[in-house]
């Protein structure tokens, strides 16, 4: 609580800056933990997340742990095919496809009529437009108690290099343990500013 107030990203997707501070993208994640409830998503669920490298990522990564829901990051520039069967093999309920950056998901996951579709930017018929039903999600919705410490964070996906691309469950207990062991021995002070310029869905 003693850096709510201090800068947490830059982001400059698109060619213009974007600044949140750590109380703002607070409130952004626990606001995305509601929609994923409000949506009928519940935890334990996966959810694929085919975003292009800006703060909504960040943000409906770990908004949807919040929730308990799993989140499934996959590269937007995948083939349809491969985006397609990874979606299937990991059994997502849902899917949010940033329009901008993954055009080419859009028939893909609008062609599964079991999925709950959410878009980032102009929303397709039938689709949860991202950022409106994020300012229209009722702030009463309990997050609280959702997530265990052997649950699953996240399920992120090999390269496929040498075959079909594998799953591979993370849980919270163990990116807990992962981020004490990188602060122990990389150790970064709170006032560092850090440069991402790889994908995000790494």
């Amino acid at each position: 609580h003693a850096h709510t107030d201090d800068l947490a990203i830059i982001d400059l997707w698109g060619g213009s800056e974007r600044r949140w501070s750590y109380k703002q993208l607070d409130a952004r994640m626990e606001n995305v933990a509601r929609l994923m409830l409000s949506l009928g998503l519940t935890p334990g669920q996966r959810m694929a997340l085919i975003l292009g490298n800006r703060a909504e990522f960040i943000e409906v990564f770990f908004g949807a742990m919040r929730a308990g829901v799993v989140p499934v990051p996959l590269n937007p520039r995948q083939s349809p095919a491969t985006l397609e069967f990874m979606i299937r093999d990991s059994g997502c309920s849902a899917a949010i496809v940033d329009v901008d950056a993954a055009p080419d998901a859009l028939p893909v996951v609008g062609g599964m009529t079991d999925l709950t579709k959410v878009a980032l930017g102009a929303a397709p018929s039938g689709w949860t437009e991202y950022e409106a039903a994020l300012k229209a999600t009722p702030t009463e919705i309990d997050v609280t108690g959702a997530v265990g410490g052997d649950g699953i964070a996240f399920q992120s996906y090999t390269a496929g290099s040498t075959g079909r691309p594998k799953g591979v469950r993370l849980t919270h207990r163990g990116m807990l343990w992962s981020i004490r062991s990188t602060q122990e021995h990389w150790p970064s002070s709170p006032d560092a500013t850090g440069l991402v310029a790889v994908p995000l869905f790494h």
